[in-house]
């Protein structure tokens, strides 16, 4: 593929094409036809000859009516308005959507056009938000021949495959992620987890929070005086936590007056910074040692009796904890001292490294899968913006 530099021609273009001209202007209900559904839940029979979807999967089955060719369906109301997707045919969807069929146009091309179209821009009601065919019908873009089309659209449609194959495999991998933190932690009221690695047996024990780490909250030096602030130290805000398991760098830093003239306090290597207001739970372990804003009550395990890795896999009890404990008029807020008396079951140091080394390397699994997976996906988005006019 190579660039074009005719008008009304993408930036790309396959080999093939870069003398077929320019592209046509076209009104989307010119190269497409639009169909309501007024089947419901009700209509669900099992029974039925062919599949229902709704908004997000496949329900059941229905015999009331049925489209038989494959189409493209518009979530029309509700959540997710604007979402499309490519539904097979002999099969029905609910009547929240509304659903496109190609005229004079190659369905996978129509497909990669309207999604990227944005029609949730287009949606109308403030309670319940809306698109109208009569609306958006009339968006005009440029189309190429039926031949270029057809091409276009097997090209983003192998793409599209390769992206939900990475999908899969990212949501089996966090899926299996969670079964195991349900099994290799105790429930409620028992003392021994129903997994565990060979050669632990010891039940485990229930200890506070405070007896087996430091939690230290931060501060804001004054934002007046200029001397405290474009320093060497890491300062973290809230917004920064709960994208990456690991922060070595902050956005703002503050100087060592500042941070003596302030609550914050230097926390070491190791600390699980945790967000205590405005969206409590969000964690990281700080991999540079820095300091934080009064958004945090930051734990530092005892590394002789609390695993570092270990606690951060504990995230999701410690934000229900944050959660339900908090308390505030104007926003919610978890103190020190509440996150101290925090009772967690743990086992030997022993058994929480070999615990911590299993999730972290699920962790880093993950991870690099949705590294993997955000890198086809803006792949896609450039090849779309090159690729349409």
């Amino acid at each position: 593929m190579m660039s074009g530099a005719k008008k009304m021609v993408p930036k790309r273009r396959f080999k093939e094409f870069l003398n077929a001209g320019d592209w046509e202007q076209r009104k989307l209900e010119d190269v497409c036809s639009y169909q309501s559904s007024s089947v419901t839940i009700n209509d669900i029979d099992e029974n039925g000859r062919y599949d229902l979807y709704d908004a997000n999967s496949l329900i059941g089955k229905t015999n009331k009516e049925f489209m038989e060719k494959e189409y493209i369906t518009i979530i029309k109301d509700g959540a997710g308005v604007g979402r499309t997707r490519i539904l097979p045919k002999n099969s029905m969807f609910l009547g929240t959507m509304g659903a496109i069929k190609p005229k004079n146009s190659c369905l996978e091309f129509l497909y990669q056009l309207v999604t990227s179209a944005n029609l949730e821009k287009m949606c109308t009601g403030s309670t319940i938000p809306h698109i109208y065919f009569k609306d958006y019908g009339k968006l005009k873009f440029y189309i190429p021949s039926i031949i270029e089309q057809e091409v276009i659209g097997k090209f983003f449609n192998n793409l599209d495959y390769v992206i939900t194959l990475h999908q899969r495999k990212l949501d089996k991998l966090q899926a299996t992620k969670k079964a195991l933190l349900q099994e290799m932690f105790p429930e409620e009221g028992q003392d021994k987890p129903k997994r565990r690695f060979k050669g632990f047996t010891d039940a485990w024990e229930q200890r506070k929070l405070g007896d087996i780490a430091a939690i230290t909250g931060g501060g804001t030096p004054s934002t007046n005086i200029s001397e405290y602030w474009n320093g060497d130290i890491d300062w973290y805000s809230p917004v920064e936590i709960g994208e990456n398991r690991y922060v070595s760098g902050s956005t703002r830093k503050i100087t060592k007056l500042g941070l003596e003239k302030s609550s914050a306090k230097i926390l070491p290597v190791g600390t699980v910074l945790f967000t205590s207001r405005a969206g409590i739970g969000n964690t990281a372990i700080l991999q540079v040692e820095g300091c934080t804003n009064q958004g945090f009550q930051s734990i530092t395990p005892n590394s002789k009796e609390l695993d570092t890795y270990f606690l951060y896999t504990m995230t999701p009890k410690l934000k229900r904890y944050g959660e339900v404990t908090g308390a505030g008029s104007t926003f919610v807020e978890v103190s020190g001292k509440q996150m101290e008396l925090m009772n967690l079951m743990i086992p030997s140091l022993e058994e929480q490294k070999c615990v911590s080394q299993l999730f972290k390397v699920m962790d880093d699994t993950i991870t690099l899968h949705q590294r993997k997976l955000d890198k086809l996906k803006n792949l896609k988005q450039a090849y779309l913006n090159e690729m349409f006019v």
